[in-house]
């Protein structure tokens, strides 16, 4: 079983990507520089040759991302632009639209299930989140850039649920 993985410089995609080559897991990581590349392999240390990386970015069109997830059985979607001062555009064209581009890529590449890693910060909206789950409903009122954007990815998500892709929506951490 090989893997795709976005966002492995972040922490989440740091420590996933380290739990997959150390169970002998093949991963393709998605790195935008060479900074980038650097960290995930400062992070994974001893994890070659379980590990490969793919230049690119997620704004980039699917038709681009795509050819990189050929052969992947999984792709997971850990990248995004998280800061609490983010112009919202900026947000919603790497969150939303990235999501979009992976999501798309996953089909081009015919990828059996994608992984999208969504965040807490959906349900904020001032009040204690308590005894929640995946399956809570998103605040109406979000608190920022970060959870519109997170939010409005979790909905191009279930768009393509809607449309057949096997689609896990855990890992909110």
């Amino acid at each position: 079983m090989a893997a795709f993985v976005t966002g492995g410089s972040g922490f989440l995609g740091g420590v996933l990507i380290r739990t997959l080559t150390k169970a002998g897991t093949p991963v393709r990581a998605l790195v935008r520089s060479d900074a980038a590349k650097a960290a995930v392999l400062k992070n994974n240390a001893g994890a070659a040759p379980a590990l490969t990386f793919v230049t690119g970015d997620i704004t980039d069109a699917a038709s681009k991302l795509s050819p990189s997830m050929e052969g992947c059985d999984v792709v997971y979607h850990c990248a995004a632009l998280v800061s609490d001062w983010a112009p919202l555009a900026d947000s919603l064209r790497v969150n939303v639209t990235g999501t979009q581009n992976v999501l798309e890529a996953a089909r081009i590449a015919r990828i059996r299930r994608v992984v999208h890693v969504s965040t807490e910060a959906v349900l904020a909206d001032g009040n204690p989140i308590v005894d929640v789950d995946e399956t809570a409903p998103r605040t109406a009122h979000p608190l920022g850039a970060y959870p519109i954007s997170k939010g409005r990815a979790e909905e191009v998500c279930e768009a393509a649920v809607r449309c057949g892709l096997r689609l896990r929506r855990d890992a909110w951490l």
